[in-house]
């Protein structure tokens, strides 16, 4: 054997997974086709994660929050709404403790602090400019071969490749996909208030507006979700313009934000909802977007990633310690029992609540804002949803107990 288990994707979810592998003893590679500074910089990727109160949790765990905890900013309050008209949920991170719900990280700044603790943990090879061409499995080991021919044996090669992944398909899982016919442009932008931790999402007829709080008070992440056919017009606005159609978005919500002084850098990102069938085939296992890829409407894509992380690495670590074979078929099928139902039912959630929003019927936003209204006046289910968006809900992992 090369290594215990081969990891194909060097993201935000597969170096998670390496790390926690590889500081509890076992051997991992992780194969990647474009390098560290590809990945690290801000012009790769212009999205910010939402990172759970959980998933802070795990990354605490393997040693990877500490480097990324300077550039979080803390999500105190959440501001949720329909189209800035009457009706509204207020959601105060004090109402259920002193924990904020979360914390909004760039990607890049998530990237780089993944990386940091990807070199100081031991047992673990990393592999830049190489993929996964093919992989063929047997009872005993599965052998990879990478873009260069080089062949690699393990027990097991986790597939983290995104929501697109080409190992799923080669390994015969299949998957629904779903495309919303929508487009999520992604920007930051310089505003003269100070935030104060407060995350902003208004529903509109072509989809939600997110404005998340970045670390320093006067910067704010924003995913603007735009019909299919409308965001290559978006995309060629003048500064000025684009400028003038978010600050217009931002008005009603009591001038929380003041005027826009810079706007950032603009990307793209088509919607689609996808879910794999199964998550594991012979001595083969998806994680993160691999595995479920929702809508970003609830900020939870990468928490489901990390979930998976830890129910993984738990259950792996597990195996290896009675002496058992990692790769086998009853590991990553108890893995597929415990994750499935949590990805499925927020990959469900998620597509449900965008389809709602997201339409132009009247009687549809006179139930959606009385739905807001009826919550924020119900503090039991309030206090639900909230805990809900904190990660907290359910059973955690040993990894999760340990250091909660």
């Amino acid at each position: 054997m090369d290594a215990d288990i081969l990891i194909a994707g060097g993201g935000l979810v597969g170096n998670a997974l390496a790390i926690a592998l590889g500081r509890e003893g076992l051997s991992v590679i992780v194969i990647d086709p474009l390098p560290e500074a590809t990945q690290a910089a801000s012009e790769f990727d212009g999205r910010t994660s939402a990172i759970s109160h959980a998933s802070v949790k795990i990354l605490s765990a393997i040693g990877a929050w500490e480097p990324m905890q300077p550039h979080a900013q803390a999500i105190n309050d959440i501001r949720v709404c329909d189209q800035n008209k009457p009706g509204f949920v207020h959601y105060d991170h004090r109402e259920v403790g002193s924990d904020p719900f979360g914390y909004i990280v760039p990607n890049h700044r998530v990237r780089e602090g993944l990386y940091a603790a990807l070199k100081t943990t031991p047992n673990i090879t990393a592999m830049y400019g190489q993929k996964v061409e093919h992989f063929v499995a047997n009872d005993h080991e599965i052998t990879a071969t990478l873009s260069d021919g080089t062949r690699l044996q393990s027990s097991l090669l986790a597939a983290a490749d995104g929501r697109f992944s080409g190992l799923r398909d080669a390994a015969g899982i299949a998957s629904r996909v779903i495309s919303y016919q929508q487009t999520a442009l992604v920007t930051v932008i310089d505003h003269e208030k100070n935030h104060k931790g407060l995350a902003l999402e208004t529903f509109f007829p072509e989809g939600p507006f997110a404005a998340l709080p970045l670390a320093g008070g006067h910067q704010s992440g924003i995913v603007w979700t735009v019909r299919e056919a409308d965001a290559a017009s978006y995309m060629a606005m003048p500064d000025a313009d684009f400028t003038a159609c978010i600050q217009q978005r931002l008005q009603g919500e009591s001038g929380a934000w003041g005027n826009i002084t810079r706007l950032g850098k603009r990307f793209s990102y088509p919607l689609k909802l996808m879910h794999a069938e199964q998550f594991y085939a012979k001595r083969f296992v998806l994680v993160g977007d691999s595995a479920h890829g929702i809508h970003p409407i609830a900020g939870q894509g990468v928490n489901l990633g990390y979930r998976d992380v830890a129910a993984l690495t738990e259950l792996l670590i597990q195996q290896r310690r009675v002496g058992l074979d990692i790769g086998a078929e009853s590991v990553l099928a108890h893995y597929q029992r415990w994750r499935r139902f949590d990805s499925f039912s927020m990959t469900a959630s998620t597509d449900l609540l965008n389809r709602l929003f997201s339409n132009n019927s009247e009687l549809l936003g006179l139930a959606r804002r009385a739905g807001l209204m009826a919550v924020e006046r119900m503090p039991r289910l309030k206090h639900y949803f909230m805990r809900h968006a904190m990660g907290m809900l359910g059973d955690l992992p040993k990894m999760l107990k340990e250091v909660a």
